[in-house]
C-alpha cells in the first residue's frame, strides 16, 4: 500500500477518536505519570519529556506469508511535550528476519536509525526523531515506516506485539491481510508488570472485518487513567489456508515491534 494511503487511513482513525482524546487530556490537566528511565539512542534522549495522545500501528501483511514475505509497519505517534529536557522520540523495533526503516514525517537529518545491542530478538534496531522544535504542550505527529522481510511467515499462527514505553492515552492496531490468506480468528493479549499475560474478552479485544482481511483493535484506559507503564499488548491471528496454490510456511520464531 502506498505511504500516502496509509497516512490517510491513520488520519481517519485519529479523526474518529481525536475529540475523545482531547477532552480526556484537558480533564487530566498536567497529571502526566512519570516516564521512568531515560530512553535514548544516538544523539536523541527522551528524558521523560514526552507523552503520546495516541499511537496507531498499521501492519500491512498483504505480501506475507512468503518465501520470504515482506510486511510494512506504519508506526505513528501523536506526541506531546511535557518537559523541556528531552530532544527526541526514540522507538525500538525487533525481528527474527531483517528490517529497514525510515521516518516519513521527519526525513533527512531529522532522524537517525541503526542497530542496538539487545537480547530481545535476533535483530534489534532503534529510530530517534528530532523534536527539539516542539514547544511545551504542543503536539506533533511522528510517522515511522518499517519494512520487515521474512518476519511474518509462520503458519498457521502468527503474532505482533508492542510495549508502552512512555505515558500513552490510546493505542490502535490495524492489520491488513491478503485476500489469498486472510485470518479466520484473532485474539488480543495484555501483560502488565510482572503479571501473567491475559487474553482479552470479545468486547475489549481485536475484531476482524472484510472477510478476515482487516483487523482493528483500539485500546483506551478507564477515564482519568493512562495505559499501564511498560504494558505489553499482543495480537495473535490464525491464517486461513491459502488459496491460489501458495504452499504453507513454518517458522519457529514470532516477530514484533518492541
Amino acid at each position: 500500500m502506498e505511504t500516502e494511503l496509509i497516512v490517510g487511513m491513520i488520519g481517519a482513525v485519529a479523526t474518529v477518536s481525536g475529540a475523545v482524546i482531547q477532552r480526556s487530556w484537558h480533564w487530566r490537566g498536567n497529571r502526566v505519570p512519570h516516564g521512568g528511565e531515560a530512553t535514548e539512542f544516538g544523539r536523541f534522549r527522551e528524558d521523560a519529556s514526552f507523552s503520546v495522545d495516541e499511537v496507531v500501528k498499521v501492519l500491512d501483511l498483504r505480501r506475507s506469508p512468503g518465501e520470504p514475505g515482506v510486511t510494512v509497519l506504519t508506526d505513528t505517534y501523536l506526541v506531546r511535550r511535557n518537559a523541556e529536557k528531552g530532544n527526541g522520540l526514540v522507538s525500538f523495533y525487533g525481528t527474527s528476519g531483517t528490517l529497514e526503516a525510515r521516518c516519513v514525517s521527519h526525513p533527512g537529518a531529522g532522524h537517525e536509525f541503526g542497530p542496538i545491542e539487545s537480547q530481545h530478538m535476533p535483530v534489534n534496531c532503534a529510530m530517534g526523531v528530532d523534536l527539539r522544535g516542539l514547544a511545551m504542550d504542543a503536539v506533533v505527529r511522528v510517522i515511522n515506516e518499517v519494512t520487515f522481510t521474512g518476519a511474518y511467515d509462520r503458519v498457521p499462527l502468527e503474532n505482533f506485539e508492542t510495549h508502552i514505553d512512555r505515558p500513552t492515552l490510546a493505542l490502535v492496531f490495524v492489520l491488513l491481510l491478503p485476500e489469498r490468506h486472510p485470518a479466520d480468528d484473532i485474539t488480543g493479549f495484555v501483560q502488565t508488570g510482572r503479571r501473567t499475560e491475559k487474553k482479552t474478552d470479545r468486547e475489549n479485544g481485536p475484531i476482524l472485518v472484510s472477510g478476515g482481511t482487516v483487523a482493528h483493535w483500539r485500546i483506551v484506559p478507564d477515564k482519568g487513567r493512562w495505559l499501564p507503564a511498560e504494558a505489553r499488548y499482543r495480537v495473535e491471528w490464525h491464517w486461513r489456508p491459502a488459496t491460489g496454490g501458495g504452499r504453507e510456511l513454518h517458522r519457529a520464531a514470532a516477530d514484533e515491534e518492541m
